[in-house]
């Protein structure tokens, strides 16, 4: 039911947690950004009228919750291919399926950094740092109650940062950094790590690496004492 048409550029989705529904963007070959939004099997399908950003900015979704009430989606994501290796967000908004009215979530828009929401649309994580150039903080947002708090930036030498991931219980975060070394050597490469954060301790550390396998963070796992992650290097 997600066609891929002549005049189809691209294609974004994302899935609810419980695996029920599905939110994708459409970008056609003109640049313009369409937002669907249906059931796992196909049914309920519609637009949802979230209007399309001016090229070459397009939509780009985030999540979808499990009660299919809520699509977090990027206003100013870029069509231009990125010098990051992550996936990044620069406006987030939160869009209410039945209200088909779209709210402003706090911070927004940050810079062009990670983000992560749980799947109850609760809490909300972004990285910050000035003009997306760590080492990052992690700005945590409790969206119902208003509160906030920020983990400070680690002592670490990563400049670029995404693919954010936040535990379901908002107790820990992982993601992804990156930084070039060896330039005077004129053998330039890229070094790749996972930092985690404890949200309670605000701390953030290491969790594997550095090295030249880039991973990406999936999923925590055995009551957040795991994280599982692939490597995505080519």
């Amino acid at each position: 039911f997600i066609r891929h048409g002549a005049d189809t550029a691209r294609i974004k989705w994302v899935v609810s947690s419980d695996r029920r529904a599905i939110a994708w963007v459409e970008v056609s070959t003109a640049g313009i950004s369409t937002a669907y939004v249906a059931w796992a099997d196909g049914s309920e399908l519609e637009a949802l009228p979230i209007p399309s950003p001016a090229p070459p900015t397009v939509l780009r979704p985030l999540a979808l919750t499990d009660d299919r009430t809520a699509f977090l989606v990027d206003l100013e994501a870029s069509s231009k291919p990125s010098s990051l290796p992550f996936v990044t967000y620069t406006h987030l908004t939160e869009y209410h399926i039945h209200e088909r009215a779209a709210y402003p979530l706090p911070g927004e828009p940050l810079c062009p950094c990670g983000a992560a929401i749980t799947p109850d649309a609760r809490l909300l994580a972004r990285l910050e740092a000035l003009n997306g150039q760590g080492p990052f903080a992690l700005h945590l947002w409790d969206l119902p109650n208003q509160l906030d708090l920020r983990v400070p930036a680690p002592a670490l030498p990563y400049r670029m940062a995404g693919d954010l991931l936040l535990s379901d219980s908002g107790a820990l975060a992982v993601y992804a950094v990156a930084a070039g070394v060896g330039p005077e050597t004129g053998q330039f490469q890229e070094q790749y790590a996972l930092v985690v954060v404890d949200i309670a301790a605000q701390t953030q550390r290491l969790l594997a690496g550095p090295g030249p396998v880039r991973y990406r963070p999936l999923a925590f796992e055995d009551g957040d004492g795991t994280v599982l992650a692939v490597g995505v290097n080519q």
